[in-house]
């Protein structure tokens, strides 16, 4: 497959997933679709009895779930489900909506909202894993976890990797793991990662995981598990806290072997020790995807210096086939002078149709002349979008902006 079949296909998962740098948006609607195929219907309605399942009774967990009146007699039409679990009150429920589920036949995309406490049996865990059996027809999973501290994260994770290993349909994946306390337990992602090598479809992943210990311990492995994922065209990885040695970011980034397919990619970095050498490992990185079109960077509370605009800038001239540029910096410690190379950096991107620029800094008008200078010479930009940290920020762009066709301009 070449590179423009693989743009192509990652565009067209956009526009029908809702797949953009923030990934897949969340299944919260119904849709109901004729069916002339009786014999079908007849044996997803045995399969409703066999469980001894009322669908509607059912069909008040959905409208209590997902706030939809739904007609009780159309449930194994059902395409899209959303599950908020956590209250332990309804441990029971939440089984029963699960048995429920594997007679769906039509089921294609799930969403999970698990609030993990201390509170919740330890053989809950195990029966919700379990449960998610009929994860085979899936081809949207989203999952999001909110721990708490001593809760056993591990051995979910252990869990759910086994009960997804063989959804050969699954094609996007959203793992969000967020801890409510702060750097809790290190987390072991082997079986988990090994897990996604077997999913051959996947072309969207999306893994976000916030305050966990000794993170960085992982990046190796982290890189190297990808290896077999072979068809991925959506990535997205969010570290809080970030690693605290330039090595670990390294040694992930020389191991991600992905770059042959990927169309967009979003990374996210958040306290931890990234400076300028670490922008550039990153910009190396992307400078090997030939088929990159859209890219968000998100780093903050990272002390990069005026080095890393320069790493930026020096980047930017190896990326002019991005069409999708989101960019947003927070307590970078770069100064006037960084952030003036990063928007010197943009007129490399002389394909660029869409620019997000998202500074938390408290800058002056010399980086904003140098922002309003630049913009005019992407000829293919039809919409940029800014955000400011002052409203006087926002003046004095909007004075210097009069050139510009389409500027879109909202407020932190």
């Amino acid at each position: 497959m070449n590179c423009q079949q693989n743009i192509d296909q990652g565009q067209s998962q956009e526009e029908n997933n809702g797949v953009d740098c923030q990934l897949n948006q969340l299944p919260t609607s119904l849709r109901v679709e004729q069916s002339n195929q009786q014999e079908n219907e007849n044996q997803r309605f045995d399969a409703f009895e066999e469980f001894g399942v009322n669908k509607k009774i059912f069909s008040q967990i959905i409208k209590e779930q997902m706030n939809l009146d739904v007609c009780y007699e159309d449930i194994e039409k059902l395409e899209s489900l959303s599950l908020n679990i956590d209250k332990i009150d309804y441990v029971n429920q939440y089984i029963y909506t699960f048995k429920v589920a594997n007679t769906l036949s039509y089921l294609k995309s799930l969403k999970l909202i698990i609030n993990l406490t201390t509170s919740f049996p330890q053989e809950f865990i195990s029966k919700l894993n379990k449960q998610i059996s009929f994860l085979y027809q899936i081809s949207n999973l989203d999952v999001q976890l909110n721990i708490q501290k001593n809760t056993v994260i591990q051995e979910y994770l252990d869990q759910f990797s086994l009960a997804i290993s063989n959804s050969m349909n699954l094609q996007s994946l959203n793992f969000s793991v967020e801890s409510q306390g702060i750097n809790i337990e290190p987390l072991n992602l082997t079986s988990f990662l090994k897990c996604l090598n077997k999913l051959q479809n996947l072309s969207s992943l999306s893994l976000i995981f916030r305050n966990f210990a000794k993170f960085q311990d992982q990046m190796e492995i982290f890189g190297s598990e990808f290896k077999e994922i072979k068809n991925l065209k959506n990535l997205k990885l969010y570290f809080y806290p970030s690693p605290q040695d330039q090595l670990d970011l390294a040694l992930m980034f020389q191991q991600l072997e992905v770059q042959n397919k990927l169309v967009q990619l979003s990374l996210g970095f958040e306290f931890g020790n990234i400076q300028h050498k670490g922008i550039e490992v990153i910009m190396t990185y992307l400078q090997q995807l030939p088929c990159l079109r859209h890219l968000a960077i998100q780093i903050r509370d990272c002390k990069l210096g005026y080095q890393g605009g320069q790493a930026f800038k020096d980047g930017f001239q190896s990326l002019q086939n991005l069409e999708k540029l989101s960019f947003t910096l927070r307590n970078s410690y770069m100064g006037e002078k960084g952030y003036q190379l990063v928007s010197e950096g943009f007129s490399y991107l002389l394909k660029l149709k869409q620019l997000e620029i998202i500074t938390e800094d408290n800058l002056g008008t010399d980086y904003y002349e140098s922002l309003t200078s630049t913009i005019p010479k992407l000829k293919h930009l039809l919409i940029v979008r800014f955000a400011f940290h002052c409203y006087n920020q926002k003046k004095v762009f909007q004075r210097s902006m009069k050139s510009i066709r389409l500027v879109l301009i909202f407020k932190n």
